[in-house]
């Protein structure tokens, strides 16, 4: 008898298996949609450009170093405005290309948004230091003013105490020294800046500003970074100085 319906009962096992698989099958596929239905859809992360005006462009400034700066030879000084002049012309191509640039791929590791919002920093602040640096710099120097004399004293105790915390830090820093005013605490501080765009003080107002790069002196001088040291300390124009004081400082303190 098994013989005779054995094929029966055959066909009955595949025809029950087969109805378990396609319905093991659906329900899945209903709990797969029910699982995406369910998702959170989160908004869009493309950011849409508005277009606005391209910036203006920043015009270099002309010093007439050969004229200004005793103890420092012409070509170390022309050298010097090349490379000034090359901050300010990558300034304005970085802000040209900041009104094209697309912001819909914007990531922490890399995106050309990212890299010229760095570059951005680095080429500004490498144009502004450059001038406050030539501009606190004249032929003859001049004695420090009373404003600042009494900023000095008052934050270092005496002219010696500054001059000689602001010779250490030019010894030590990689690219920068800044003589600033702090809104903070109202005092003045040597800070050090690693590079244009690096260690950078906020809320600190520079009233003198000093360029170590090698770049600065070592057509002169070689790597005698402290006989640079000595030169500039003689051709400082205490004069801007008082005026920045009047200009930054002062208004801040009425």
């Amino acid at each position: 008898m098994l013989k005779k319906f054995g094929w029966a009962i055959a066909a009955l096992v595949v025809i029950v298996a087969v109805i378990l698989f396609y319905s093991s099958g659906r329900f899945n596929l209903q709990q797969e949609v029910a699982e995406q239905q369910s998702c959170p859809v989160f908004p869009s992360r493309t950011v849409e450009r508005t277009p606005f005006p391209i910036a203006p462009l920043y015009a270099k400034k002309n010093f007439n170093l050969a004229q200004k700066i005793k103890g420092l030879s012409e070509k170390q000084l022309d050298e010097h405005n090349t490379l000034y002049e090359g901050y300010v012309q990558k300034r304005n191509e970085i802000a040209q290309k900041l009104t094209e640039v697309d912001l819909s791929n914007q990531n922490k590791t890399y995106s050309a948004y990212r890299a010229l919002k760095i570059a951005e920093t680095y080429a500004l602040n490498g144009s502004l230091l450059h001038e406050l640096y030539f501009e606190n710099m004249s032929n003859s120097g001049s004695a420090v003013g009373p404003q600042m004399l009494q900023l000095i004293e008052k934050s270092f105790g005496s002219f010696e105490q500054f001059k000689n915390d602001l010779m250490a830090a030019a010894l030590c820093s990689h690219g920068w020294v800044l003589t600033a005013y702090s809104i903070d605490d109202h005092l003045i501080h040597n800070y050090v800046l690693e590079a244009h765009n690096q260690t950078v003080p906020v809320l600190a107002l520079p009233l003198l500003v000093l360029d170590v790069y090698e770049h600065a002196y070592m057509i002169d001088f070689g790597i005698k970074r402290a006989a640079y040291l000595d030169v500039f300390f003689t051709q400082i124009d205490w004069n801007v100085v008082e005026e920045r004081i009047n200009r930054w400082v002062n208004p801040l303190n009425k």
